[in-house]
């Protein structure tokens, strides 16, 4: 999970884009306005795209997950609303072919596969055994590679789609640093996410996108650029509010990661001390 310290957001935006080759529910800036806040707050976007977020008195816990909101909704009231959704969660596509973590999906008549190579290090490096490489594949032809930096606590490949006529890689970019006074290591992980071998943190200048996925079939992921947090699906961009929404956490820390389902996405963010989680889908 990355440290994320950012100003605080604004915003909803409609976004359109049209041109060859280029998906139309992906974004680009437009103008835009309130985000979230308050104890419960409650919206649904143009795309029919319903958010709900609701304020915790305090962080959520781990091992069990209990998280206590301010409102009169109880954990297990909250999470009944939605709980056949939430349970309609997508197929593990990943598998180790013997030498390399890897994903495949379906990509018109073949199958498209993404696997990551460690590179071990001529010299020993404090914190990493090597460096991460990302190829994907297709019908024995290398359609994209990525430099995913040090292979880290979490796999650099996060996630293989596809739907329609478009390919979408999402892999952590991981920057492994060993603190000599301290004696430890830490991780700073930055998402990434390929569209059709075109990296879309540059084209949108995007600081980082995690968490994709398709919603009701449509492409949804969380994005963050000029220090401001949002999500994005099927031409609404929407600017959260948030400072930090945990993401790639490994062990214990994982159950704060977006939990991912078919028609919907569950989460915790945080703005300033205030905890916050959150639902977002198309239910129906």
């Amino acid at each position: 999970m990355k440290n994320i310290k950012s100003i605080l957001l604004v915003g909803i935006a409609l976004i359109f884009l049209t041109s060859c080759g280029e998906d139309s529910s992906f974004p680009q800036e437009t103008d835009a306005s309130s985000p979230i806040s308050g104890e419960v707050f409650h919206t649904t976007l143009p795309s029919g795209l319903i958010i709900d977020a609701f304020e915790l008195e305090r962080p959520p816990t781990l091992e069990p997950l209990v998280f206590v909101p301010i409102s009169d909704n109880t954990q297990d009231q909250i999470l009944a609303d939605h709980e056949k959704d939430r349970e309609q969660s997508f197929p593990d596509n990943s598998f180790y072919d013997g030498t390399a973590f890897c994903m495949d999906t379906k990509f018109g008549e073949s199958e498209l596969i993404a696997c990551e190579e460690c590179k071990i290090y001529d010299e020993q490096q404090p914190g990493s055994a090597g460096s991460a490489t990302i190829e994907v594949v297709l019908r024995d032809e290398v359609l994209y590679t990525a430099d995913a930096g040090d292979c880290g606590p979490i796999t650099n490949l996060q996630g293989l789609w596809s739907y329609d006529q478009d390919w979408v890689l999402e892999y952590a970019d991981i920057t492994m640093t060993f603190d000599e006074a301290e004696n430890s290591v830490y991780s700073d992980v930055t998402g990434h996410l390929v569209l059709n071998g075109s990296l879309l943190n540059e084209r949108y200048s995007f600081q980082e996108i995690f968490g994709f996925q398709l919603l009701k079939g449509k492409p949804f992921f969380f994005y963050k650029r000029d220090s401001q947090i949002g999500i994005s699906y099927e031409g609404d961009e929407f600017l959260l509010g948030f400072k930090e929404i945990p993401h790639y956490g490994c062990c214990s820390a994982g159950m704060l990661n977006p939990n991912r389902a078919q028609n919907m996405v569950s989460f915790f963010a945080q703005k300033e001390d205030t905890w916050y989680y959150v639902e977002t889908g198309i239910y129906e």
